[in-house]
């Protein structure tokens, strides 16, 4: 050991440092969280593009862990959930328009639209939310399905009213409930930033909720 080594100024030394790399380090953590950010409108458009290309499996990198835990999706469950009950319903529309971005809040949402229409020329959206985290934006999964049953059942239809498309996403749950039990999708997921993020609810929640919004859309509150 050196003569001049004194262990009680070493030690001052390190005190002294840690502020320094405690604030690089949280300097690197804001630029690497706003570049996702900034970047949420871009990702979008790329997941759109998957939903309206057959990519279940680009869409299932960005989902909630909340969500595949509370609904039970295991990407095998996601692929079957996607190939049987989703992708046939998207496949009847296709794009139209060009896709438009956008950025909401503070930027920690990007909003992807990519314009679609059937063979009978009834036009709809293919809309992809996407919400930053400190990895990478992230999505809820069970929208591409309740996208799949407002399609089939309201927009093929020409039905692009409120309660319409309301009452599609009804009718699409009591068809599809059956099968997404069988693959043990019991729950539904949606955001709820006021109680933590998101809230879990069942499916026979899920019923109850979209038959009241039918009732009242019916009765001319929403006008």
């Amino acid at each position: 050991m050196p003569a001049d080594f004194n262990p009680k100024k070493q030690t001052r030394v390190v005190y002294l440092l840690l502020p320094a790399i405690a604030a690089i380090i949280a300097t690197a953590v804001f630029v690497l969280s706003r570049l996702s950010v900034e970047h949420l409108d871009a990702e979008a458009r790329d997941l759109a593009s998957a939903a309206a290309s057959n990519k279940p499996d680009l869409l299932y990198d960005h989902a909630f862990e909340r969500e595949i835990e509370a609904e039970h999706l295991t990407r095998d469950n996601w692929r079957s959930i996607w190939n049987t009950l989703i992708q046939p319903r998207l496949a009847k529309f296709k794009s139209h328009g060009q896709m438009q971005t956008a950025l909401y809040g503070d930027g920690s949402e990007g909003v992807a639209s990519l314009p679609v229409s059937d063979a009978a020329g009834h036009k709809w959206e293919i809309d992809v939310n996407l919400w930053g985290t400190d990895d990478r934006g992230r999505l809820l999964l069970n929208g591409y399905l309740m996208a799949s049953w407002v399609f089939e059942y309201a927009i093929s239809k020409g039905d692009n009213t409120f309660a319409g498309i309301w009452t599609a996403k009804l009718k699409g749950l009591r068809h599809d409930r059956a099968s997404l039990e069988r693959l043990g999708m019991r729950a539904w997921v949606i955001l709820d930033p006021k109680h933590g993020g998101v809230r879990v609810e069942s499916l026979d929640t899920l019923d109850a909720r979209l038959a009241k919004t039918i009732a009242v859309a019916k009765s001319g509150s929403f006008r």
